[in-house]
């Protein structure tokens, strides 16, 4: 179908640069085949992938690699799956897909310009939690805990309170955030994920040595 399809935007998250479309049913070619979601972690480093999108204006590209690795991404702020998969300009909002299961394991993002197979794609598991709030008519944004953290890349260690930005924060400059009313999270996009739709939640963190809620 060569013919644009309009549509309207319902949501916008600006932590993960991903928004929700509405289009009408209607408009949907009746060959169009519904791409499933990934809503769990079933994928893994090497498993084979492909994205699909329209790099530099060519029509639907298909292009194949690996998961180099899963991690949070400093640089993008948010956790990603890289991949050797070409993400060229076009191919940003497209679906990353796995071969092994033909579902839809990542939105591709973005790829490190003058880089050799330096790309980056969304996590599904994230924005499956998006959908599903958006779906319930619930507010899927993220609670603002309105503090900085400090990363370690060695030790894998992104939740660590470097900044408050609220004075009467019952956080403190140097804790260390371990999980979200048990569900254990290890950077911003964990708890983000953990904490959207909810308005109150129980942190468990390490303060001074010590585990304490």
């Amino acid at each position: 179908n060569e013919n644009p399809i309009s549509a309207k935007q319902v949501y916008i998250d600006r932590e993960l640069d991903f928004a929700i479309l509405s289009i009408d049913p209607k408009l949907i070619p009746k060959e169009a085949v519904n791409a499933e979601l990934e809503c769990k972690l079933t994928y893994n480093q090497g498993d084979n992938t492909v994205a699909f999108g329209h790099p530099y204006g060519k029509d639907f590209t298909i292009t194949r690699g690996i998961i180099s690795g899963i991690r949070y991404e400093k640089l993008a702020s948010f956790e990603s799956i890289q991949t050797d998969t070409p993400i060229n300009p076009g191919n940003s909002g497209g679906p990353l897909i796995s071969i092994k299961s033909g579902k839809v394991i990542g939105m591709s993002s973005f790829g490190l310009e003058g880089s050799e197979g330096l790309n980056f794609a969304i996590p599904s598991i994230h924005l499956c939690k998006i959908i599903e709030l958006f779906e319930q008519g619930k507010d899927p944004s993220p609670l603002d805990f309105k503090v900085l953290f400090a990363s370690n890349d060695n030790l894998g260690q992104h939740l660590k309170v470097s900044t408050l930005l609220n004075k009467n924060s019952k956080l403190k400059v140097g804790d260390t955030i371990v999980s979200v009313n048990g569900e254990k999270v290890t950077n911003p996009t964990h708890l983000s994920t953990a904490t959207r739709g909810l308005n109150n939640v129980k942190l468990d963190v390490i303060r001074d040595n010590k585990n304490i809620s």
